[in-house]
């Protein structure tokens, strides 16, 4: 009997302290404190003597994810994708070129695919990697339709040269992520922070969507509307 109280003490010891984690990372780092969930999501639901389907205990789910839900299993690996680098003929514009994914299976992955594919910019193609070099994905949050995008700090080793070069950088990432399905807007990290601005030219406490002003030529409207 001792014993089954002691194995409950613990067990609820536990969940005070995981949710004590939670709530000070969610006032220092929200995305990492959602991240932190996530993760703890089983481990309390075997604490306290939950079970979950048998579908997806084994890693799949036991129904169809919505649309934006980041761990969906996508029925189309190799799916088309149009991602958007800097003009060659007209500065301070995008251009759109069409690739397909590599082997992802979750939405959460083809974004992040998204977003290595621009800074591996196809030669053949005759364009240039929109970010600076380094600039490295660090890492990738999906909730209800909006991305945040962690970037290195790299991102900032290198300034623009005029507001149109940053506004380049900017919608690169912006317009090619929400021409997936399942994003509507975006908002950006560096180095796992906040910040205030993009050199002192674009508000970086706010999401961004699609825009279409800054794409020349075809491709001009959202592909996946």
């Amino acid at each position: 009997m001792s014993e089954g109280r002691e194995s409950r003490s613990n067990r609820w010891f536990y969940l005070a302290c995981s949710v004590a984690v939670l709530l000070l990372s969610w006032f220092v780092k929200p995305e990492a404190a959602r991240a932190f969930l996530a993760d703890q999501v089983d481990a309390v639901g075997a604490l306290l003597g939950a079970r979950r389907p048998p579908a997806a205990e084994a890693g799949r789910p036991s129904e169809p994810v919505s649309e934006g839900g980041a761990s969906a299993v996508l029925s189309d690996p190799g799916r088309p994708l149009t991602l958007y680098y800097p003009s060659r003929a007209a500065a301070g514009m995008l251009e759109a070129y069409e690739t397909a994914a590599g082997a992802v299976e979750t939405p959460k992955e083809l974004a992040a695919e998204v977003v290595n594919l621009l800074q591996a910019a196809p030669t053949d193609a005759g364009v240039q990697a929109p970010l600076p070099p380094g600039t490295r994905l660090l890492a990738l949050f999906l909730e209800g339709g909006r991305a945040t995008v962690d970037l290195s700090a790299e991102l900032l080793s290198s300034a623009p040269v005029s507001t149109a070069e940053t506004r380049v950088r900017l919608y690169c990432l912006v317009n090619s992520l929400t021409s997936l399905p399942f994003v509507e807007e975006v908002r950006f990290l560096i180095a796992g922070e906040e910040r205030t601005s993009y050199f002192d030219c674009f508000d970086l406490t706010v999401p961004y969507r699609f825009n279409p002003d800054v794409v020349a030529g075809r491709g001009a409207t959202r592909r996946n509307q």
